[in-house]
């Protein structure tokens, strides 16, 4: 098994966008890349849940779900987005759920944002991205305590920040 790093979800990412680059499917949107990313999860790195549910809080209708956590007390979580052809899903205005998701699990040893590019369209830069996240409000009252690793990750582009 690799050892579960920064590089080796980069390079995930990277094999994801690869063998969904095999497929001709229209829409090659976050349920798309799914099923890929789990198994290449599972594969390198070991035993993951998909799909984990936080516990409900008291103005909550149904439980929040994680799209990977390891199986163990305190695993990684992992939550990730895809770049549909034309979309701006990778930005933190459409991510923000998913931030306060990563934020709710409180015993994760590490919480990644992947964020997954497999568009033609020009790739994201570092700087402006990592800005937009950064001036992300959470809103009132909540407060972040746990720093967030955002992988962006495009054929042959991708960066990485810490996100707090």
């Amino acid at each position: 098994m690799t050892p579960f790093t920064i590089a080796s979800l980069d390079k995930l990412g990277r094999d994801a966008i690869a063998l969904g680059a095999r497929y001709s499917v229209g829409k090659k949107g976050e349920l798309f890349f799914d099923g890929i990313v789990f198994t290449l999860l599972s594969e390198r790195h070991g035993r993951f849940v998909r799909q984990w549910k936080l516990p409900v809080l008291k103005n909550q209708k149904r439980a929040v779900r994680i799209d990977f956590k390891e199986r163990h007390k305190n695993g990684a979580v992992i939550e990730f987005a895809s770049r549909a052809k034309a979309g701006t899903e990778l930005g933190a205005t459409q991510n923000r759920s998913e931030i306060r998701k990563l934020l709710r699990a409180s015993a994760a040893r590490m919480r990644v944002l992947l964020l997954l590019d497999p568009s033609s369209r020009p790739p994201l830069q570092r700087s402006e991205l990592a800005e937009e996240y950064q001036s992300l409000p959470l809103g009132k009252g909540r407060r972040n305590q746990f720093a967030i690793r955002v992988i962006y990750v495009r054929a042959g582009h991708g960066f990485n920040f810490v996100w707090h």
